[in-house]
């Protein structure tokens, strides 16, 4: 009656993912509950014999040393060898003896405990004797499991009544641990919380401070272990509740939570907000980054501006006046992507680029359009005769510097596709010269060493 009890009782452990003895190293002495679910012949009471081995089935199984779960494996495998059972349902859990306790899960020092001259002690003496609850414990879950296969649970967490329970020899003390998830990317507080069952996303996200102004929360990943990512985006509210969503929005133990920045783009020139950074999802129309940085000043030249992309491409578009309308037919729509910025140039100003070195008329000079890098050698008079046209520097306004070889494309009878633009600027460097009066001296005094030494 009582081995029936046992079984019945390790059946509803399994529903409450059973881990008390999770830390536990089993040792020679120790006798293990091993139940295999509907398979009464598996289901056996077996001794750690001095040597560290079981008995079982046919065989002997070391298992000193190991975890309850690291020998449950070790029966599986066991069990499909011997072609028993394939794929058998197993519980392994280490039975006190009657004049000891034992204590596992969210404590310090999970282990056997023998009681010595007493056969009962109070709960809290119980989870004191392990150390004492650790960081992860939830006290208002504290589970004790009988000898007769009941199982009891208390909260010993500060402000509950206060009620002496009494700890018996065989018995079991189960300090259940609270979960953690993981709320990293663009929150206030991003780490790690601990909970008990459950969280909804927005109680996660508020948790962990509140999303951040850069937080995108329509496309929040959750990566659960075990499964692929789940993307939640907007058309699927977090807020809603577990049951309405099937369960997919409830963030449960070991799950991250992640929750992405969203782009921005940058407005420069002549609108009303320059240097306003724009925050995007995923693209967001040229007219409407111009509204947002407070529309087009009355100088703006919205026939020439440029789209400068994360990769270095500048690209020249032109967009109606009425730039808030949509566009008519035949008209081409322009996106602007997250890292991208758009420079709105003056319609009535020329602008300023700066040719240097090895050029006969270095300086600055005013352009409306962007030019190409031979006519702004051509604005500084020509290249001088020690100019290298291979090799041309262009430092851009950002600081980035491209070079050039435009010997090579005259040698190919084309102009480079480089453009300057205003606020750029360009350096034509000094090419290899051979210095013939200082050759031709060496060569005259090599000749006059020469002769002396024929001579002598």
């Amino acid at each position: 009656m009582i081995y029936l009890r046992l079984i019945c009782a390790v059946c509803l452990l399994i529903g409450v993912n059973f881990t008390a003895f999770a830390d536990y190293r089993i040792e020679p002495g120790d006798t293990l509950q091993i139940v295999v679910i509907g398979q009464a012949d598996y289901s056996q009471t077996v001794k750690v014999r001095a040597d560290g081995m079981i008995s079982y089935v046919d065989g002997d199984l070391p298992v000193s040393g190991k975890t309850p779960e690291e020998v449950r494996l070790q029966i599986l495998e066991h069990l499909r060898q011997q072609k028993q059972l394939l794929s058998p349902n197993i519980m392994v859990s280490p039975l006190p003896a009657e004049d000891e306790i034992f204590v596992g899960g969210a404590v310090n020092l999970p282990n056997r405990y023998p009681l010595q001259l007493q056969d009962e002690i109070g709960l809290d003496h119980a989870i004191a004797m392990a150390g004492g609850a650790d960081a992860k414990a939830d006290l208002t879950r504290v589970q004790i499991y009988r000898q007769d296969g009941t199982v009891e649970q208390y909260d010993r967490s500060l402000g509950a009544d206060y009620e002496y329970i009494l700890v018996r020899g065989g018995d079991l003390v189960r300090v259940l641990a609270q979960g953690v998830v993981d709320v990293q990317g663009q929150v206030n507080k991003p780490g790690r919380i601990l909970i008990q069952d459950g969280i909804q996303i927005g109680d996660a996200l508020a948790r962990a401070g509140g999303p951040d102004n850069r937080a995108d929360l329509s496309k929040l990943v959750i990566v659960r272990r075990g499964s692929e990512p789940i993307e939640v985006n907007r058309a699927e509210p977090f807020w809603r509740s577990a049951k309405e969503s099937g369960g997919k929005y409830l963030l449960v133990d070991g799950d991250t939570l992640y929750v992405p920045p969203l782009g921005v783009v940058e407005v420069q020139g002549q609108v009303n907000v320059p240097g306003s950074r724009i925050a995007i999802r995923d693209r967001i129309r040229v007219a409407d980054a111009i509204s947002r940085a407070g529309g087009a000043d009355d100088r703006a030249d919205l026939s020439e501006l440029v789209i400068t992309r994360t990769d270095g491409e500048r690209v020249e578009i032109s967009i109606p006046d009425r730039f808030w309308e949509e566009p008519s037919d035949g008209e081409t729509e322009h996106y602007l992507y997250d890292g991208d910025s758009l420079y709105v140039p003056n319609a009535y100003e020329v602008e300023t680029i700066y040719v240097l070195g090895y050029v006969r008329n270095p300086g600055a000079y005013k352009i409306r359009d962007p030019i190409t890098p031979a006519q702004a050698i051509a604005h500084a008079g020509g290249e001088e005769a020690e100019a290298n046209l291979g090799d041309i520097e262009i430092i851009r306004k950002d600081g980035s510097v491209e070079k050039i070889n435009l010997k090579e494309h005259k040698k190919q009878m084309q102009e480079t596709k480089i453009l300057l633009h205003p606020g750029d600027s360009m350096r034509v460097n000094k090419g290899f010269q051979i210095n013939w009066g200082l050759v031709l001296n060496f060569l005259s005094v090599t000749t006059v060493t020469i002769g002396l030494i024929i001579s002598n």
